[in-house]
């Protein structure tokens, strides 16, 4: 192994080596470029720029393709703004990578959408200075969509119902596949004029692939009749299913949006009278977030099928997932789609390759961090921890909403804790904190911070000991010095006692909380990363 000082040396020595390959690679760049001017060729050609770098990626060793991708996107950014400045050309086609990147989505009700989480997820690879945010619009101003994306300078975005096909006649120009499809998920701004296309086809190709659904020659019914049965449908009649019907609620209206792309269409009574089929395939928003006990179909219509599939994708494991398995089905969840179409959106947006490698690692991403926010975190420690501060960062890091246990209670009663403790006492007031846990508890998943003293509580302990808790631990001279003289914490008292209140408090710290931070000398951040690294390993919280 080389020593620290011979490893510098070699590192300069390659890094001469690379600022000469470069010197070498722009003057070539310019020859290129002059040639295609002077032939009429176009100058950009994301395709060629793609291909060279999915050989070269293809050719690594596992584990620095991501970073072996950022290192060729940049020099060909750079390749492409030397080569500009040389000769002089310009294109709307090629991609703003140097500047802010901004894109978003349009739709009704976005309030759990994953998509911002799968985009930014995708930048931070990257390393592309971009955003994703969420357009929620009504009714009212969807004639409108378009204008105001190029009002706010917006770059690109991607749309869901009930919006893709009202921004149809809004764009400019729009592929032909988003055309045959009926719908469009994606647009694209260049230069004040917008394209649509349809990734949603993409995505079900790679959900149907990754979940083995064998299509060619087998029997599939499709429950709901709007635009993504209309994408699901296509795909299933491009892949040679041999009958496809559709089960709507309304079966006029479901032949007039359906037009000729299908004959069959049941309501969902005649499901009934069915026989064993191979795919039933959930196109509805039914047993989605929050609604997750409901399913479009019970038990027994769901067992005459070998194969079921939900393009719900939040629970992961739906309602009607569930009863599938039980009934021994083979079960394909639409997250994956939900992941293989934003993929394929950013193809469009700034010409990176969807990649099954990229595809696969975000998906690992996202179904972690929906482990992780499946259920509610509770922070506990002592008054002083900063469980609040703490607990409003890790909320914001990880998209979850943030409750406080001691707000929640001043905000029902309109009392102050210290208040609560003078009137009615310390009894009291932990009875009906240990109410507000598990009243915050069945709001949702959530982080939240507790009071310092609930563990003292039998039912406060004995429901904190059955969730998932970590416990930060500060030793009694930080602790003192961050809450003496705080009027508003009723059980303050001199450093002594208080030191004696923590050794006794640590212990059953300890016996509630699934996870040990020792906090000292660390910052609020550090804190927060350290609690996320342990949610990722499949929630197995130790000490640290």
């Amino acid at each position: 192994m080389r020593s620290l000082d011979e490893s510098r040396v070699e590192i300069n020595k390659i890094d001469k080596q690379l600022i000469k390959l470069l010197q070498d690679r722009l003057k070539v760049v310019v020859d290129v470029g002059i040639y295609k001017k002077n032939n009429g060729m176009e100058i950009y050609q994301s395709d060629r720029e793609n291909e060279v770098i999915e050989t070269i990626i293809n050719s690594l060793d596992t584990g620095i393709e991501f970073y072996a991708y950022r290192f060729m996107a940049t020099l060909m950014d750079i390749s492409r703004d030397f080569q500009h400045k040389q000769i002089g050309y310009s294109s709307h086609d090629i991609p703003k990578s140097l500047n802010k990147f901004k894109c978003g989505l349009i739709g009704n009700v976005l309030s759990h959408s994953l998509s911002p989480r799968i985009h930014n997820d995708f930048f931070n690879m990257f390393n592309i200075d971009g955003s994703y945010s969420l357009f929620q619009v009504p009714e009212s101003k969807s004639r409108g969509i378009v204008q105001s994306l190029k009002t706010l300078g917006i770059d690109a975005a991607n749309v869901t119902i009930p919006y893709k096909e009202v921004v149809m006649p809004q764009l400019d120009e729009i592929s032909e596949d988003a055309i045959r499809i009926g719908s469009v998920n994606t647009i694209k701004l260049v230069n004040g004029k917008s394209y649509g296309y349809n990734t949603d086809y993409f995505g079900i190709g790679a959900m149907f692939e990754k979940g083995e659904v064998d299509i060619k020659g087998n029997d599939f019914y499709v429950l709901g009749s709007g635009g993504s049965a209309k994408s699901v449908i296509r795909y299933l009649k491009d892949k040679e299913a041999k009958n496809i019907t559709v089960v709507t609620r309304n079966i006029q209206a479901a032949t007039t949006f359906l037009g000729d792309i299908v004959n069959d269409i049941i309501d969902y009574n005649q499901m009934k009278n069915i026989l064993n089929s191979y795919c039933v395939i959930n196109t509805t928003p039914v047993g989605m977030y929050p609604n997750v006990d409901n399913t479009p179909i019970d038990s027994t219509i769901i067992k005459k099928f070998e194969v079921a599939v939900d393009l719900v994708y939040r629970p992961v494991n739906t309602q009607f997932l569930i009863e599938a398995k039980n009934q021994g089905l083979r079960t394909v969840s639409g997250l994956y789609m939900l992941v293989a179409q934003a993929v394929k959106s950013e193809e469009i947006w700034l010409n990176i390759p969807c990649t099954k490698k990229i595809i696969e690692k975000l998906f690992d991403m996202l179904s972690k961090y929906l482990e992780i926010t499946k259920e509610s975190l509770f922070l506990v420690g002592f008054m002083g921890a900063g469980k609040t501060t703490v607990g409003e960062k890790l909320a914001l890091s990880l998209n979850i909403p943030f409750k406080d246990c001691d707000e929640f209670i001043c905000n029902k009663y309109g009392m102050t804790i210290a208040d609560i403790f003078e009137q009615y006492g310390e009894e009291y007031f932990r009875q009906i904190e240990a109410e507000a846990l598990i009243e915050l508890n069945s709001l949702g998943p959530a982080i939240i911070a507790t009071g310092g003293g609930c563990v003292t509580n039998n039912t406060s302990k004995n429901f904190l000991m059955s969730k998932n808790c970590v416990y930060l631990k500060y030793g009694i001279d930080t602790l003192y010095a961050r809450i003496k003289g705080d009027a508003n914490r009723p059980l303050v008292d001199n450093k002594e006692n208080l030191d004696k209140r923590l050794k006794t408090r640590d212990v059953l710290y300890q016996e509630v909380a699934k996870g040990v931070i020792e906090c000292e000398n660390l910052s609020v951040l550090n804190i927060v990363d350290l609690i996320i690294n342990r949610l990722e390993q499949d929630n197995a919280y130790k000490n640290y």
